[in-house]
């Protein structure tokens, strides 16, 4: 991957590395802040806001149970099952309807 490319990526997707083959095809990343999403969310509350979040994998539970209220969205039955305590959504409406209520 072209410098010019990698880096503007590596910002934008918040990774401190991206480790590509010489053919061009991405074979890993490193997060450049681990627990980023929850630590967002801690961040806010800390500056006195109320914060709501939806997600619909594994890696945004955290978040999910960092939020004063935390909803799935449109998430694999596997991950509802393992996670129960939350709120399970499944049309914008619906979810519109969960983090108002």
């Amino acid at each position: 991957m072209e410098e010019e490319y990698r880096v503007p990526l590596m910002i934008c997707l918040d990774l401190h590395e991206l480790r590509v083959e010489p053919s061009g095809r991405v074979a890993g990343y490193r997060l450049r802040l681990p627990d980023g999403k929850p630590r967002a969310v801690a961040g806010l509350k800390a500056l006195n806001f109320r914060v709501h979040a939806a997600g619909d994998s594994y890696n945004d539970t955290t978040m999910l149970g960092e939020a004063d209220r935390g909803v799935l969205f449109r998430c694999p039955d596997a991950v509802a099952r393992a996670f129960p305590h939350f709120q399970r959504t499944g049309t914008y409406a619906q979810l519109k309807d969960a983090l108002l209520a």
